[in-house]
């Protein structure tokens, strides 16, 4: 089944993030538009609903998935182009001379083991994202809440406290990751961020609309878990006091589960009202939906990271900034398009479910 609606958020979020890594890498561009695309984290997070919904759609038919295949189809879809991003990352380092500097053998594990994370507001992390190619933090995330997500499948797949499981699995990994910081409860703490995009989906295919009383479960919960996170904003330093037990910032935190509420609760109203304007804001980025994923993961290196500036001795003049932004973009676009359209393919055939 495929919803041409999902695929224009989807393509928007990534040309969204790409845009927002590129403009604040840069000296040249005007604050004004720095500000608007200041908000990349919130656009993974739209990336974690849409994920979620989406794993609904695969795995809606009668007939049951085997893990082998749940978990080559997952791999075969992740990791090569992952992998190709690595190769761009080590490509650019060594252009730039800087390879020594990015790359760490830690990362590269942990990365590879899909452990990555980045440190900014969240302490307790295990591994940095690869070769400072910081899209990559998400993956790692993504990865997990499929696997997980599979118990989910083949357990509770048609059990009506399936995300009250969810639920409580997160609560108690954000109270565990409050306490004692580390990544596994930090995964674990999103995954009803995840899952609500799968009870949305689940809502939708079932009532074939949205309302506030079918989709009113996840706007409570992920509330309620937004609501510990505030209370223990306020309270840290006594707590720590008290306690002896360091405060830990939860500005992260707090911005990520109160994006999920809010794109739930848009969503929602939007839905009200059929949905008015959206494919005039948003349906042309239907045509960068299949490349979405390559561009999310090729972007940092390509946009960001690579200084081609001193090829023309610094210079940073309208003519430079033109012609140096365009290669950027017709790179980005031309191996997105080769990875997804014509090597996926490819990689399919490698890993094949049965």
């Amino acid at each position: 089944m495929h919803l041409g609606k999902l695929d224009a958020l989807r393509g928007f979020a990534a040309i969204y993030v790409a845009i927002g890594h590129w403009t604040h890498t840069n000296d040249y561009t005007p604050e004004i538009i720095k500000e608007i695309f200041r908000y990349g984290q919130q656009a993974v997070i739209l990336f974690f609903l849409l994920s979620g919904f989406v794993i609904y759609i695969a795995t809606m038919s009668a007939r049951r998935q085997t893990f082998k295949e749940y978990f080559t189809k997952r791999f075969r879809r992740i990791y090569p182009i992952m992998i190709l991003a690595f190769i761009l990352s080590f490509v650019v380092a060594f252009a730039d001379g800087m390879f020594a500097q990015r790359f760490n053998w830690g990362s590269f594990i942990g990365t590879s083991l899909m452990l990555q994370d980045y440190s900014t507001g969240k302490p307790g992390i295990w591994f940095y994202y690869f070769m400072g190619n910081s899209p990559l933090w998400s993956l790692g995330y993504e990865w997990w809440f499929y696997m997980l997500y599979f118990v989910f499948y083949k357990y509770l797949n048609h059990k009506p406290y399936r995300t009250m499981v969810a639920y409580i699995i997160s609560l108690v990994s954000i109270i565990t990751y409050l306490i004692f910081p580390n990544h596994a409860s930090l995964v674990l703490g999103y995954f009803i961020i995840w899952f609500s995009g799968y009870e949305a989906a689940h809502v939708f295919f079932r009532d074939k609309t949205f309302t506030f009383k079918n989709i009113f479960n996840i706007l409570w919960m992920n509330a309620s878990i937004l609501g510990v996170i505030i209370v223990y904003n306020f309270a840290k330093y006594k707590i720590e006091a008290a306690t002896g037990i360091t405060a830990i910032p939860v500005n992260k935190l707090i911005i990520h589960f109160g994006t999920t509420f809010l794109f739930l609760a848009a969503g929602l109203a939007w839905w009200k009202v059929k949905l008015i304007g959206f494919n005039l804001i948003l349906g042309a980025f239907t045509r960068t939906a299949s490349i979405s994923y390559a561009m999310y993961v090729f972007h940092f290196p390509i946009l960001a990271q690579w200084n081609l500036y001193k090829y023309v001795d610094y210079e940073i003049t309208t003519v430079n900034i033109i012609w140096i932004n365009t290669l950027r973009i017709v790179l980005l676009v031309g191996l997105s398009y080769l990875a997804e359209i014509k090597l996926q393919p490819i990689f399919n055939k490698w890993f094949p479910t049965r």
